[in-house]
This record gives structure tokens, C-alpha cells and sequence, in this order.
């Protein structure tokens, strides 16, 4: 699994995510299970909160769930984790979106803040 794949499988079982340099994203609502997501093809997330934070850091807890998932130690998963949230950040940063499927696309505004326009839930 990719880590966007594993952000979004984390915030579907946890219900939030810290994510470092882009902020706090919170699931309200309870999560289809996955025959129904791919029964209906594409059911829309009603019910997240983002909150735009530069100084967030990331979960701690996402770490720990993404060394385990990959195999890896944590601080090679948090290598990679990094690495993926920066190319984020650079794509935001030169005016593209940011879609991180499962839970929607990020964009930066002209006062340099980050919002999330809610996307559809993904069977994972």
C-alpha cells in the first residue's frame, strides 16, 4: 500500500490524522463498509474537518501504523512519510491541488491557506 492508501486506511479506523506541514483532518462520520462503497461506486465523505496547521507534526500514532503496515522501522517509515508530505507540500505550494483519494483534494488559497474539499470514501 502507498502511503496516501495508508493515510486514508488510518483516518477510516482512527477517525483523524495529524499530517506535518498541512494540519489535522477529522472523520465525523462512520465509515460505509466496503461492499456497499463498491456496490454504489462513488458515496461522498459528508462529514470531514480540516483544520490547516503548518506546525502540525505528524501522528505519532500514524507512524507507528504505517511502520507496521510496511514492514519497516520507524524512522525509515517516518523517511517516507516526510517525503511524501513535502512533494505535497511543494504541489500545493506552486498553486496545483493535492488529492489524497479516499478523503479529498487540498488546495492552497491566495491568504496561503490550506482547505479540503471532501472527496468519495474508497473501498479499501
Amino acid at each position: 500500500m502507498t502511503v496516501e492508501q495508508l493515510i486514508t486506511l488510518f483516518v477510516y479506523q482512527h477517525g483523524e490524522i495529524s499530517l506535518q506541514g498541512i494540519g489535522h483532518i477529522r472523520l465525523l462520520d462512520a465509515v460505509p463498509d466496503a461492499e456497499y462503497i463498491q456496490k454504489n461506486k462513488s458515496v461522498p465523505i459528508t462529514g470531514i474537518e480540516f483544520k490547516h496547521v503548518k506546525t502540525a507534526a505528524t501522528s505519532p500514532d500514524f507512524i507507528r501504523f504505517y511502520a507496521t503496515q510496511r514492514g519497516k522501522i520507524a524512522s525509515l517509515a517516518e523517511n517516507d512519510i516526510e517525503a511524501y508530505l513535502s512533494m505535497a507540500v511543494q504541489f500545493l505550494n506552486i498553486g496545483n491541488p493535492f488529492e489524497i483519494k479516499g478523503l479529498g483534494a487540498l488546495a492552497k488559497n491566495k491568504d496561503g491557506v490550506l482547505s479540503l474539499t471532501p472527496g468519495y470514501f474508497l473501498a479499501i
